[in-house]
């Protein structure tokens, strides 16, 4: 998120912008319990900074369970795209983005991209791609249902999906249709060279959504002489009380 959010930032998260929930683990430890949507308040919105956090079931797994934070940028229903350093939204330009790209090699050119069947997308050079939004339908074949599965993993919370040939099954049944359980949105971080973003992560889940970043209250300077024991001479100043809109 360089350089909105420097390592060494500090910051609160509002976990009731967008929603009002119950725990999603039992407090003081790491165990698990689900989590029910008890009010839903706002709709998370195009460059939002949020928290986000996976699980198992998404694209990518080596990031499950660990807090990202990211800007959101397409919203459900819309069209991705990522060309020359600018972003298309349903191909309009959207110039109203903190992002920088840097001139330094892309760091994440050998890793790999979430791309959609047939089609080629680089780090750099991504897109076309919709993002999926509640209520959409979506055709299942033997040519796209590893990009789908996933996503349908975490909507059902379990791996009920077998493909045998041309037979692909839900829970047991042959199915070639799946309905969209809930919106997606799909975020990048403000150093576009230098981000696990969706590109491969995929698409983000709004329940995945865990808090809308809204300050910095602290920020240290990570990089100090560690024979010095002057803490005030690591604050950067300048950082604390930063707010987001």
């Amino acid at each position: 998120m360089k350089n909105n959010l420097l390592v060494g930032d500090y910051i609160i998260g509002n976990k009731a912008a967008y929603r009002i929930k119950t725990p999603n683990h039992i407090p003081y430890t790491n165990k698990k319990i689900p989590s029910y949507s008890l009010l839903e308040l706002t709709k998370p919105e195009r460059n939002d900074i949020i928290v986000i956090r996976l699980n198992e079931f998404l694209v990518n797994q080596n990031y499950s369970d660990k807090d990202l934070i990211k800007r959101i940028v397409g919203l459900p229903g819309e069209t991705f795209r990522l060309s020359d350093n600018k972003i298309f939204i349903d191909d309009k330009l959207i110039d109203n983005f903190f992002f920088i790209a840097d001139d330094t090699s892309n760091l994440y050119g050998d890793i790999k991209i979430f791309n959609y069947p047939g089609k080629k997308f680089s780090y750099m050079d991504y897109g076309p791609i919709k993002i999926p939004a509640k209520g959409d339908t979506i055709e299942i074949n033997s040519g796209n249902i590893k990009f789908w599965q996933p996503l349908i993993n975490f909507e059902s919370q379990g791996k009920y999906i077998s493909n045998e040939g041309t037979v692909i099954t839900f829970q047991g049944k042959p199915f070639n249709k799946y309905v969209i359980k809930e919106n997606y949105y799909y975020v990048l971080g403000d150093n576009i060279r230098k981000s696990v973003d969706s590109r491969i992560l995929g698409f983000i889940p709004e329940s995945a959504i865990e808090s809308k970043v809204i300050m910095i209250y602290l920020s240290l300077e990570p990089k100090f002489d560690s024979s010095s024991f002057d803490f005030f001479r690591r604050i950067r100043f300048n950082r604390i009380f930063k707010f987001f809109n």
